[in-house]
């Protein structure tokens, strides 16, 4: 009985395709252990902190007080490719954050009423829903939050993110995201840190 099809496997691995095939099998062992890469490791400033590919969760969570609603955030902790610590500016941004909650909050209060045009805290409470505090590598802080705009869209937009430092700013989760992730937009870089 023929199981290859009555295909000569010789044919099928010449030098060419077994390259491409090599390399195939060692992106796929790459993605695989990215994602099965898990470690639980202490840490004074975020507690036990788990990594799961590049993003640290960690076991303390961040606080914020908007429109007189208290949110509790999970800490993420984006980490480099090269270096998968968390860093000393991410423990710093996470510190200045829980310090001056109260400074921030007002902040994030009105550029979130500028976006969604409106003052009214029911309404705002409503459609900006945050759930976690982003940091990136390069100590960038953003809370990430549900957004439910769009009666129509019933709760499928994509979130926002409220960049915190290293100036305020807000962008679609799905944007911000890939710019921390895999250092794209350079709208956002130069919104956050000027020039063109």
């Amino acid at each position: 009985m023929d199981y290859n099809g009555g295909m000569n496997i010789g044919e099928f691995y010449t030098p060419e395709k077994t390259s491409i095939i090599t390399l195939l099998s060692q992106v796929e062992v790459k993605v695989l252990n990215l994602f099965k890469r898990k470690k639980d490791l202490p840490n004074t400033t975020f507690g036990k902190v788990k990594l799961f590919g590049r993003r640290w969760s960690t076991s303390v969570k961040a606080s914020i007080t908007l429109w007189g609603k208290e949110y509790s955030l999970n800490c993420i902790l984006i980490a480099e490719k090269e270096h998968p610590e968390i860093n000393q500016g991410q423990e710093d941004v996470f510190r200045r954050f829980t310090q001056n909650s109260s400074y921030i909050s007002k902040g994030v209060e009105r550029i979130v009423a500028d976006y969604f045009g409106t003052t009214d805290a029911a309404l705002l409470t409503s459609k900006f829903g945050p759930y976690e505090l982003m940091i990136s590598p390069n100590a960038e802080c953003a809370i990430v939050a549900n957004n439910a705009d769009d009666e129509e869209m019933d709760d499928v937009l994509p979130g926002l993110a409220v960049v915190i430092y290293p100036k305020m700013a807000i962008f679609t989760e799905e944007d911000y995201s890939e710019y921390v992730l895999f250092s794209g937009s350079d709208e956002i870089k130069a919104e956050l840190y000027g020039g063109e």
